[in-house]
């Protein structure tokens, strides 16, 4: 295995410059938008070619049929805009899968 073959999990949430931490997971962290840079940064310059965005939703935006999930506002899209614009890429999502409540959106960087 190399770095090229791993996905980084990145765990968002709305706000400005916060680093939240996660009680079920030692030493990981929801991020902001505007901290997405350092993340990102790292996961290049260590070859790690795939991000994976996990959103923290808040429970008022939730319902029954995901309404959120189709918001062009919502906070995967506004990441992907920002990491789309400040890495000036396309951004490839080869998997969007939904099993029950858990949704996950991987990002290839082409690094």
């Amino acid at each position: 295995l190399s770095s090229s073959d791993f996905i980084l999990p990145i765990f968002l949430i709305d706000g400005k410059n916060k680093k939240q931490s996660i009680k079920t997971m030692p030493d990981v962290y929801r991020y902001t938008i505007d901290k997405l840079g350092i993340i990102v940064d790292k996961a290049i310059k260590n070859k790690i070619p795939m991000v994976a965005l996990f959103p923290y939703t808040n429970k008022t935006k939730k319902n029954d049929i995901g309404t959120e999930a189709l918001n062009e506002d919502n906070l995967v899209c506004r990441a992907i805009r920002y990491i789309k614009k400040r890495y000036k890429t396309e951004i490839g999502i080869p998997l969007v899968t939904s099993t029950g409540k858990i949704r996950l959106i991987i990002l290839w960087l082409f690094v």
